[in-house]
């Protein structure tokens, strides 16, 4: 059986600050990315069983529960890649054309990524105030006309579509 394991980070905790605390990343990472590996990893220690005892109905829910972990520990192992100690700013080349084509412009491809999570963390009440934590990611192919966008809470394997997303977050 395929077991998932957490990523190494290709930075030591404290190479994005002061952008991105060190305390925040070793949680991030080494908890809450970590509680999508393990979910990933029981999860399918339970539908082994509930195959094994033909328990379709338990079947269904595991594989939305896999699915809803895996999409979880494959968004934040492109997050972790998508983050450098030497990034910032605007991209460039390819990614630049491709950005303004579809958003019209960085910042438009910032605002449409983040206002949706935001805003439904306005609605659930999970913000402090003060604060502005959002996430989202893009795939575009390059090869067609169209972009896809997402929030953090609408994951989809884009592996099926032939697509790498880009994620994109901020935390002020």
């Amino acid at each position: 059986m395929t077991r998932y394991t957490l990523p190494e980070l290709p930075y030591d905790y404290a190479a994005l600050e002061p952008h991105y605390s060190a305390r925040l990343l070793e949680l991030h990472h080494g908890k809450h990315h970590a509680a999508y590996v393990t979910g990933a990893n029981a999860t399918l220690e339970k539908l082994a069983q509930a195959r094994d005892q033909g328990d379709f109905a338990a079947i269904n829910q595991l594989q939305k529960s896999l699915a809803f972990h895996l999409s979880g520990h494959v968004l934040h192992s492109l997050f972790w890649r998508n983050m450098s100690p030497r990034g910032g700013g605007e991209p460039d080349g390819e990614l630049g054309r491709a950005i303004n084509e579809f958003f019209g412009s960085f910042a438009g491809m910032r605002g449409q990524l983040t206002r949706p999570h935001s805003t439904y963390r306005d609605r659930v009440g999970a913000r402090s105030p003060g604060s502005h934590s959002a996430s989202g990611w893009w795939s575009s192919k390059f090869t067609t006309t169209r972009g896809t966008s997402g929030t953090a809470r609408y994951r989809c394997s884009c592996s099926t579509c032939g697509s790498t997303p880009i994620t994109y977050s901020t935390s002020t």
